[in-house]
């Protein structure tokens, strides 16, 4: 008598009709009727059927196949009805769970509200294929969303799916099949360092109240929510450093807050320049006398830069108020609050600041992220070095010969 076979092997009968069947045992699986108990489990059997006992034997190979690249999805995920609006809901809820930052969790949610199409998140997680994961990202293109959104959205889909990955709620993930857009990096216009010396000059000439604020963004490079986090406990005036321990946030229908920095690297301390330490210097003297005027009406919280009521700024408000200094100042409308920072950077490399001590500076989580950003300035600062170079080492054969280069041998 021929032995039993074994999971995984697989037989094939004819039946009466004359059609071939085709039938193989994976193993057990929980019973998806009776979710949670352990003790109730069913066979795992995959069968197919073809006319011909070839055509047979080719398909269930192929189960066979697809089985040991972990490719078909188990008995209980194929009798789930799961979808991946379902699957979003679980990941958010894990990631609230896991104490996210606020900020990723609003945008995490945003993706899901706004940009993944409520025909891919009907779709069951069983019956998602790479093509539903493209075809997403081809209405978010026909919406003319930019690159990054696109490719932002595509994240968030691809970490909810390496979610379900991990629960075993699907054998493979579509989304990683499906490439992203290319990433686009917007022009930057930093502003000059001719142009930030003019905008502090000209808020200090207006007596603009903010001008400390603008001259320590020009200085110190601090993100604009970085800024207006800060508080006097996070200066030392008299060792003219600046410690960034927090940073503003404001998220769509919640109020202000603050939150910890973007990363590890962005809790740091730096050392600035005179000229900020003497505005800080002259800000806080100017704040007393607000917070005096206004004595127990003052809203005391401690920040560096707020409104004349001591509560906090809102980043729309600074916002605003730069453009009014851009005014005053005579300098092109069409530079944001935020260039200070990429005219900070710029500066600093012009200045000869190596790129891993300029990256530390403005809290950036690797230099080659901050030379990719400020590539065509360390273009320039190359192109420069060669023109440097080509002075001392042939400057002193062309003064004394003919001038001209040698030939190249």
């Amino acid at each position: 008598m021929a032995g039993k076979r074994a999971d995984g092997e697989g037989s094939i009968f004819q039946r009466k009709d004359g059609r071939w069947i085709g039938e193989v045992m994976l193993g057990y699986v929980p019973d998806p009727a009776s979710p949670g108990d352990p003790t109730r489990r069913k066979r795992d059997v995959r069968r197919v059927s073809a006319t011909t006992q070839g055509e047979c034997r080719k398909k269930l190979d192929e189960v066979k196949r697809q089985a040991a690249r972990g490719l078909l999805p188990t008995l209980a995920q194929k009798h789930h009805q799961r979808t991946v609006g379902d699957l979003l809901d679980a990941y958010l809820a894990d990631a609230e769970a896991r104490g996210l930052k606020p900020q990723t969790l609003a945008y995490y949610r945003q993706a899901k509200a706004r940009y993944l199409p409520a025909t891919l998140q009907a779709v069951r997680l069983v019956d998602l294929k790479p093509e539903h994961c493209q075809a997403a990202l081809a209405h978010l293109a026909r919406r003319t969303l930019s690159p990054t959104t696109i490719r932002n959205t595509r994240a968030v889909l691809n970490a909810a799916l390496r979610y379900a990955l991990r629960l075993d709620w699907i054998a493979r993930n579509p989304a990683e099949f499906v490439r992203p857009p290319k990433r686009r990096r917007p022009a930057l216009r930093p502003p000059t360092p001719e142009e930030m010396d003019a905008l502090i000059e000209a808020a200090e000439l207006s007596g603009d109240r903010l001008a400390a604020l603008w001259t320590l963004a020009a200085y110190a490079g601090l993100r604009p929510g970085e800024l207006l986090a800060l508080r006097w406990e996070d200066l030392d005036l008299d060792a003219g450093t600046v410690t960034v321990r927090r940073t503003l946030t404001k998220l769509p229908g919640q109020p202000l807050g603050f939150g910890v920095p973007k990363s590890d690297s962005g809790r740091r301390t730096m050392r600035v320049a005179p000229d900020a330490v003497a505005a800080l210097v002259a800000h806080k003297r100017h704040q007393a006398e607000e917070r005096l005027r206004l004595g127990p009406d003052y809203l005391d919280h401690g920040l560096v830069f707020c409104l004349p009521t001591g509560a906090p700024l809102l980043p729309r408000h600074a916002v605003r108020l730069f453009k009014q200094a851009l005014v005053r100042a005579k300098l092109p409308a069409a530079i944001r609050f935020y260039d200070l920072r990429h005219g900070n950077a710029t500066a600093m490399l012009l200045a000869g600041v190596a790129s891993k001590a300029a990256a530390e500076r403005l809290g950036h989580s690797s230099v080659v992220l901050f030379n990719d950003t400020y590539a065509h300035v360390l273009q320039e600062i190359d192109a420069d070095a060669a023109a440097k170079l080509q002075a001392v080492i042939g400057g002193r054969r062309r003064a004394g010969g003919s001038g001209k280069p040698r030939e190249a041998v």
